[in-house]
């Protein structure tokens, strides 16, 4: 485990920072989307930036992890590394252990009756999952594993994504042949 980590820090701390950078960008967005939908009493607004802030981490999650697959692709065709199909679901356990570990604390807090800190570890997970407070906010209070469940797109995306970038797949909805004839010229 050490190793790997070590071995794999840039990785990890990549999609640490994209987290983060996310992270802002979801707590301002929601923000003023709170303050839109106060205004117009509208939650439609609120899903729909929650869903394209959560879209936009997907998609740089997506490019970090797929940059990384490709890299290791031609590595892996000249015989310096083995290929391992689940590496961009452990460097993404690894950069989300904490957010994962927060989640798990809110719901055993929760299991325990222990309502004054399920209420403050949530608020720091809300917080710390900035890019999905949007739906955070709107689950009841009672549904705590929401904030486990917010930690499953970004171990499925990052998977996905290096295995199609060692796989040479350049998208995920394939080019047309008319898109791939002009690419030949």
């Amino acid at each position: 485990m050490k190793k790997f980590l070590k071995e794999n820090l840039h990785m990890v701390s990549k999609i640490l920072c994209n987290h983060l950078g996310m992270m802002i960008f979801g707590l301002i967005v929601s923000l003023a989307t709170s303050m839109l939908s106060i205004q117009f009493q509208n939650s439609v607004i609120k899903i729909v930036v929650g869903v394209f802030t959560a879209l936009m981490y997907m998609f740089l999650l997506y490019t970090v992890m797929w940059e990384k697959g490709a890299a290791d692709k031609v590595k892996i065709d000249g015989g310096r590394m083995e290929k391992n199909k689940l590496y961009g679901l452990y460097v993404s356990l690894y950069a989300n252990s904490l957010f994962i570990l927060l989640a798990i604390l809110v719901i055993i807090f929760y299991l325990c009756g222990l309502t004054e800190a399920t209420s403050f570890l949530a608020l720091i997970s809300s917080l710390v999952n900035g890019m999905y407070i949007i739906f955070t906010g709107m689950c009841p209070s009672w549904f705590v594993y929401i904030y486990l469940i917010v930690q499953l797109p970004s171990l499925i995306v990052c998977t996905i994504s290096y295995i199609l970038g060692v796989n040479g797949v350049k998208y995920i909805f394939p080019e047309s042949k008319k898109q791939r004839e002009q690419n030949l010229r």
